[in-house]
């Protein structure tokens, strides 16, 4: 009995330091707060802002044409979604996509630092909260095209010369917002280029013109139809990092990949 309690007295200051131990390993983990609990995403259908500042000689040809090519796209975020096994399971969820931004969105507001500004969504929780029962999902991720004019660089075709000025285009933003209307994270989808360009430089004309004013042009509708399906008309059109729509989805499942439990970014992009 003596060398039994001689046992427990030993053994509790060695317990006591395992136990500190293991609390401080920088690899273990404390259990996750909302974000971690997020295991079935449903995937709503790409959402265009039409409200937003795109600006375009023929605008509403413009939206109708974003409208078109989205159709379909949200199965590409699922697929890069199931990739980054963040989650349990990765689901589409069906429905109009005009339809979800009139009901299941709640107006916006703009914001973001100089030169990157964005507008941000607010999100009915009833809704929400239909739609994700509906899909047997803990959370939504809504993606929403917008136009804006913000500083960017293009390049000419030689890749010898480019132009920094304020460019027309349209970017990404997408949201997680969980079966409770919160949004655990919003933000733009930062890609390399944006994910299209309305405008361009005209190297040409200056050239022509002999003169060193770069004149900045609008894309003809023909010429943003013919950039939207850019992967649908190459050979290697799997991973084509050329189609803008192969892009935004691995960039969304960069950023949720790259999303701690904290809900804020992880170091690598801090």
């Amino acid at each position: 009995m003596q060398n039994f309690l001689r046992l427990i007295k030993i053994s509790a200051p060695i317990l006591l330091l395992l136990f500190v131990a293991a609390c401080s390993n920088p690899l273990r983990q404390a259990p996750p707060p909302s974000f971690g609990e997020i295991r079935v995403v449903g995937v709503l259908p790409i959402l265009v802002d039409a409200d937003s500042i795109i600006e375009h000689p023929a605008r509403d040809e413009v939206v109708k044409l974003l409208q078109r090519h989205n159709s379909g796209q949200e199965a590409r975020l699922v697929k890069a979604m199931e990739k980054t096994d963040r989650f349990f399971d990765v689901r589409p969820v069906s429905g109009t996509p005009g339809q979800f931004f009139g009901w299941l969105l709640d107006g916006g507001e703009w914001g973001g630092p100089v030169g990157k500004e964005f507008r941000s969504y607010r999100f009915h929780p009833g809704v929400v909260k239909q739609l994700a029962g509906g899909a047997a999902a803990d959370a939504l991720l809504a993606v929403v095209l917008q136009g804006v004019k913000q500083p960017a660089k293009q390049w000419d075709r030689t890749g010898f010369h480019y132009l920094e000025a304020d460019f027309n285009l349209i970017q990404a933003v997408a949201i997680l917002v969980d079966g409770e209307g919160r949004i655990q994270w919003q933000g733009v989808v930062p890609l390399d280029p944006p994910f299209l360009f309305l405008q361009h430089p005209d190297f040409d004309a200056a050239y022509y013109n002999r003169s060193e004013q770069v004149p900045v042009r609008f894309l003809t509708l023909s010429g943003l139809d013919l950039a939207l399906t850019e992967g649908k008309r190459s050979l290697f059109s799997i991973g084509n990092e050329n189609d803008p729509y192969h892009r935004l989805a691995a960039g969304v499942a960069e950023e949720l990949k790259s999303f701690n439990f904290s809900g804020r970014k992880a170091d690598k992009h801090n």
